[in-house]
C-alpha cells in the first residue's frame, strides 16, 4: 500500500520537529512525507538524513488548513493519504499499520482516524465527533485512556483530521477539503461527504497520537460562528443527532446508582437544550431543579463549586445531578468534597460523559499512579 503523509505547517517549529521525529521512527509504513509550509517567515528544511523521504512545499502566504492539505495532496504520489497536524506526536512506530489493518477488516471504510490524547493532561482529546441538536461534541473527551469505552475501534459519524487516513482517489473525487472552510470544521465537512458516498468513518483504538491543537499562530476564533453556520446549512440533511446514544452508553453502568434519587439538578453548563440530556435519564430518576449558573465561556477548565452555588445546594439532603460542559472542570474541588457528602452525587457533561462525582475527584491520583 503506497502512502503519503501530508503535514500542514504554520509557525510551530518545536512541534513539527517532534512530529517528524515520531513519524520517522515508523518510516517503513509510508513512502513520503510532504510538509506544506505556509505563512512562515522561515521555512523548515527536511532532516538531513531523510532528505529523500521528506519534501517541503513552501508558500509565503498563509493558505489555511484545508487548502494547505489540498496542495500537498496535489503533489502526493501515494495511493493512500495520511493527514497529520504539525503538533501531533506518535508514541507507536506502527500506528499507521494499525489503520491499514482495520481497513482490511472493514473494506467499506472511507476515513479512519487515530485516538488522540491531550498533550497536557494525558487524557482523551478526540475519539470521534458527534452531534447534538445544536452543535458538534467530542465523545469521551477528558476520559482516562483506560476508560472501557475507548478500548475498541468503532464506527462514528465524524472524525478529527489531525491524524486521518483516506484513499487519495476518494479525496480527489470529493474535491478535497472545502476551501470555504478556512479555519474550522474541515474534517466534519469531509466526514459528512464521505458518509454521503455510502462509506464509513472509524476511529482506531490502538493507533494513538498526542495532539496539542491550535499550535498555529493564525487568529481563528472570530470566524468560528460564520463557519459553523456555513457547514450547518451545507449539511443540514446529513447530520445525525447521536448525543442520546453516547449518553445512554455512558450511563449504562450507573443505572442502579441513579435509582438512589431524588436528585437535585444543578446546571453549570452551556448546554442549549437540557431536555436533550434529561430525556435520556427521565425514565429512571426523579429530578428537582435546584440551581443554575451559566459560564460566560464554553468549556471552562475549572469551576469552583463553592463560588457558583449557594448553601441550599451544599446542604441539599439528597444526591446532586450536576450538568457541566466538561466533567473534569469539577475535579479539583477539595473544599466542596470536604464540606458535603458527595458519595451519591453524579456529573454529566456536554460530551456525553457521565461519572459519579467521587470517581472524578479520584482521576488525578489514578493518573499519577499509572505514570
Amino acid at each position: 500500500m503506497s502512502l503519503s503523509v501530508i503535514i500542514p505547517y504554520n509557525n510551530a517549529a518545536l512541534y513539527l520537529e517532534l512530529c517528524l521525529s515520531s513519524l520517522l521512527k515508523g518510516r517503513e509504513n509510508f513512502d513520503e512525507v510532504i510538509v506544506v509550509s505556509n505563512g512562515n517567515v522561515i521555512h523548515p528544511s527536511p532532516p538531513s538524513q531523510y532528505e529523500s523521504l521528506v519534501r517541503i512545499l513552501r508558500y509565503d502566504e498563509p493558505l489555511g488548513y484545508g487548502e494547505a492539505i489540498n496542495r500537498g495532496v496535489a503533489e502526493a504520489r501515494g495511493k493512500y493519504l495520511v493527514f497529520c497536524d504539525a503538533d501531533t506526536f506518535f508514541p507507536q512506530p506502527n500506528w499507521i499499520a494499525r489503520h491499514q489493518a482495520l481497513r482490511q477488516d472493514y473494506p467499506n471504510i472511507g476515513i479512519s482516524s487515530s485516538k488522540l490524547i491531550n498533550y497536557r493532561t494525558d487524557r482523551i482529546l478526540d475519539f470521534g465527533i458527534g452531534r447534538t441538536r445544536f452543535n458538534n461534541f467530542h465523545p469521551y473527551r477528558d476520559a482516562l485512556t483506560s476508560d472501557p469505552r475507548v478500548q475498541q475501534s468503532r464506527r462514528v459519524q465524524m472524525a478529527c483530521s489531525a491524524a486521518m487516513m483516506i484513499e487519495k482517489a476518494l479525496f480527489q473525487k470529493l474535491g478535497g477539503f472545502d476551501p470555504a472552510l478556512r479555519y474550522y470544521y474541515q474534517d466534519v465537512d469531509l466526514s459528512l461527504r464521505v458518509k454521503d458516498e455510502g462509506l464509513q468513518i472509524w476511529v482506531v483504538a490502538d493507533a494513538i497520537g498526542y495532539h496539542r491543537g491550535h499550535a498555529s499562530s493564525i487568529v481563528r476564533a472570530p470566524f468560528q460562528t460564520d463557519e459553523r453556520t456555513y457547514i450547518t446549512l451545507k449539511h443540514a440533511g446529513l447530520f445525525e443527532v447521536d448525543y442520546p446514544k453516547y449518553l445512554s452508553e455512558s450511563l449504562r453502568p450507573y443505572r442502579a446508582h441513579l435509582a438512589k434519587g431524588p436528585f437535585g439538578l444543578v446546571n453549570l453548563s452551556t448546554i442549549t437544550d437540557n431536555d436533550e440530556v434529561l430525556a435520556v435519564i427521565s425514565d429512571s430518576i426523579e429530578l428537582k431543579h435546584l440551581a443554575k449558573w451559566t459560564p460566560k465561556v464554553r468549556d471552562l477548565e475549572f469551576i469552583a463549586l463553592t463560588d457558583v452555588v449557594d448553601t441550599k445546594v451544599l446542604r441539599y439532603p439528597h444526591p446532586l445531578l450536576i450538568l457541566v460542559d466538561r466533567f473534569s472542570s469539577v475535579e479539583q474541588n477539595g473544599l466542596w468534597h470536604s464540606a458535603r457528602d458527595t458519595t451519591a452525587d453524579f456529573v454529566i457533561d456536554r460530551n456525553a460523559n457521565a461519572f459519579r462525582f467521587d470517581e472524578i475527584t479520584g482521576f488525578s491520583s489514578r493518573l499519577r499512579e499509572a505514570r
